[in-house]
């Protein structure tokens, strides 16, 4: 994802996550980008108002955290999953797929620290073979499950809706 968003462009970027696994992915998709293990829960090993632009690509978000890097300009992406995300995944695994709607939550967690400007949904589908329908669960607290594993186990191939909301923040003056 983040080489399409890269793309061509000539950019200093650094991109940060827990994962080890993660960032070993990133390196090769965009070697020359700076890459971080850590967790940015807590605190972003950023200098204060060096930041123009941050990205949080379905992850947890410290709104004060990247508001302390961010310039006074910048701004915040979050892409969180869709209402329908895999809601036919969840529907098979767990018996049945509801839509969850997340971005309400999102905006109240980050509104002290952040005003949101637009918001755009994206959303495709796929066929998802027995192999990534285990990805999928396994990205997911569904996938720690016993009885969902159990159930996900006998699906071979499934059309899924994969969706994401897209949330554009800008910093609240101070």
């Amino acid at each position: 994802m983040i080489a399409r968003i890269v793309g061509d462009r000539e950019i200093d970027l650094c991109g940060i996550d827990l994962s080890v696994a993660a960032v070993r992915r990133a390196v090769r998709t965009v070697p020359a980008a700076t890459w971080i293990v850590a967790n940015a829960d807590r605190r972003l090993p950023l200098a204060t108002g060096s930041v123009d632009l941050a990205l949080s690509l379905f992850g947890r978000r410290n709104g004060p955290e990247v508001r302390r890097v961010l310039r006074p300009h910048g701004r915040l992406v979050v892409a969180i999953p869709g209402g329908d995300d895999l809601i036919e995944l969840r529907g098979a695994v767990q018996g049945t797929g509801l839509v969850v709607e997340r971005v309400p939550v999102v905006v109240d967690a980050l509104t002290s620290d952040f005003a949101l400007a637009g918001q755009r949904t994206v959303r495709w589908g796929a066929t998802l073979d027995a192999a990534r329908i285990e990805d999928a669960l396994a990205l997911t607290y569904r996938g720690a499950r016993h009885r969902e594993r159990e159930r996900a186990a006998r699906l071979t191939s499934l059309e899924v809706t994969l969706s994401a909301e897209l949330l554009d923040f800008r910093p609240r003056r101070r």
